[in-house]
């Protein structure tokens, strides 16, 4: 899964631009008003394909540049057709209105994907680790592979030379993107398909070759891998699903276990995302015994519980840490066999703000679990699951559901995700901007995003150029910064000429 995770945040609902103040009063922490959450499975079963069984993943982004979120993943256990009609890479193009059409690509499968621009031109590209690497062609016969992407969604081409060169075997799984080493594009890392491959990063070298920067070998592993930055300076840390050592701190010139006291059980359903609003990373997981904990990183390996109040029993097996009522606090999503639930922190203390149950009886367990952005352009980030359901006595299979938050958008608005407040960049980085919008889904959208180095009064400089409003936008980190009085205003535009805008700050640039 992504590093594209989504955080807290320091945010302002914005009033038109003719209308719109300077600046954010100094000194003043606005907040969005709590929402109440409500989530609808909106489809119980997204066909075609059919699915089989085992892990996925499923990555989030806006593929073709429509403005709107699209659905990608490589497949489960049947894919490339093994009982299924699975194959490659596949995308639901979404058009914000609850309809997706399916193109797939290429005849390979079972693993993870992440999304991102790896070579700088403007385009989704795809990464994915596998286990059923079973092309003939080089689209998909290595167990790591990244694909360039050409704005269609159903043109992938090659561009791995040098990826799973470091003696993986049997197969890789979660994938993720990240500028590991600060040089204005991304690299990825991915994480094994069970026992024993660990964990690997590669360095991004351009014109498609890729060379290894991090290995950790050997250990089983719960198929999960992401970035993240635990000790909040800007470069991106580790966490895996691998037995031997499930964190790693970036050293400035490769990675080192950080484990400390964590428990063995934080290798089950994890996920990571700021939920205190410090700029660094937590780890949610799995707690031994039963129900969920989360933990934050301090000097010296240890693991610090945050909050009261999270469910003590129950085989949590899947979490996502993301603002989901867009107040700029993040929540944290888990799933629980056949229920999800939203827990919201304040105060130090847990509490439940939504849960429902998953469509069918019977039996059920996680595949995929993923949350990040907004689905039907309502403002508010929406559920895409894949679950294990009964289909007969003795069969089961996964099914693909997409949960929406139910509320409508009742006037234009948008807010930002990344970074939050405290964030770090480091100058010269590749990194993700993420947001969400509240707008009409029929209507196109465009975001410009603008950056200041001293703070909210600006001068506010673009940092990128009108891109289509899908909630995320790929940037490089202005070189030659050094200032904790960072600001984003991201401006929003509809064909209709309405105007609105939203800031992000602040966060620090370091060299």
């Amino acid at each position: 899964m992504p590093s594209r995770h989504a955080c807290t945040c320091w945010l302002l609902a914005a009033a038109p631009l003719a209308q719109q103040a300077p600046h954010p009063p100094l000194g003043l922490e606005p907040r969005v008003a709590e929402h109440a959450l409500a989530y609808a499975p909106a489809i119980a079963n997204l066909t075609p394909p059919k699915l089989e069984g085992g892990n996925t993943e499923i990555e989030t982004g806006d593929v073709n540049g429509d403005g709107h979120v699209d659905l990608v993943s490589i497949g489960d256990h049947g894919s490339p057709f093994i009982n299924t009609d699975q194959h490659g890479v596949m995308v639901w193009f979404g058009n914000a209105q609850g309809g997706y059409t399916l193109v797939q690509t290429g005849q390979f499968g079972y693993g993870g994907v992440a999304l991102g621009d790896v070579n700088g031109d403007g385009f989704v590209d795809v990464g994915y680790g596998m286990h059923h690497d079973y092309s003939s062609t080089d689209l998909g016969d290595q167990l790591i592979e990244v694909a360039l992407g050409d704005g269609s969604g159903a043109n992938w081409i090659p561009w791995d030379d040098g990826l799973a060169s470091a003696s993986e075997t049997y197969g890789m799984f979660a994938t993720d993107f990240a500028d590991v080493d600060a040089d204005g594009d991304l690299d990825l890392g991915a994480g094994s398909f069970g026992c024993c491959n660990g964990s690997r990063v590669y360095r991004n070298n351009g014109q498609g070759q890729w060379s290894l920067f991090f290995s950790a070998t050997n250990g089983n592993s719960s198929n999960k891998f992401t970035f993240a930055d635990f000790d909040a300076n800007g470069l991106p840390d580790l966490a895996t699903g691998i037995s031997i050592a499930k964190v790693f701190l970036h050293t400035g010139s490769g990675y080192a276990a950080a484990d400390g006291d964590l428990p063995s059980s934080a290798t089950t359903g994890f996920s990571v995302g700021d939920v205190d609003g410090d700029g660094g990373d937590e780890l949610a997981f799995a707690r031994s015994g039963g129900g969920l904990e989360v933990r934050k990183w301090r000097p010296g390996n240890s693991w610090l519980p945050i909050g009261t109040g999270l469910p003590t029993s129950g085989s949590m097996q899947a979490s996502q840490i993301v603002d989901l009522d867009v107040d700029g606090r993040a929540d944290l999503l888990a799933y629980f066999p056949g229920e999800l639930r939203v827990l919201r922190l304040e105060a130090g203390a847990w509490s439940t703000a939504w849960s429902g149950a998953t469509p069918d009886s019977g039996s059920k367990t996680v595949s995929a679990l993923r949350s990040e952005l907004d689905l039907d352009h309502n403002g508010y980030p929406d559920i895409a699951l894949v679950e294990r359901v009964p289909t007969g006595t003795f069969s089961s299979a996964n099914r693909l559901r997409i949960f929406r938050e139910t509320s409508t958008a009742t006037n234009t608005w948008i807010r930002a995700l990344e970074p939050s407040r405290a964030r770090v960049w480091r100058a010269g980085q590749t990194r993700f901007v993420e947001w969400t919008s509240a707008r009409t889904p029929s209507v196109p959208a465009w975001v410009r995003i603008e950056w200041s180095s001293s703070g909210p009064a600006g001068g506010f400089a673009p940092l990128s150029g009108w891109v289509p409003d899908g909630g995320r936008a790929q940037i490089v980190v202005p070189s030659g910064v050094s200032s904790d009085q960072c600001w984003l205003r991201l401006v929003l535009r509809d064909a209709s000429g309405l105007v609105r805008v939203g800031y992000a700050g602040a966060f620090e640039i370091a060299p």
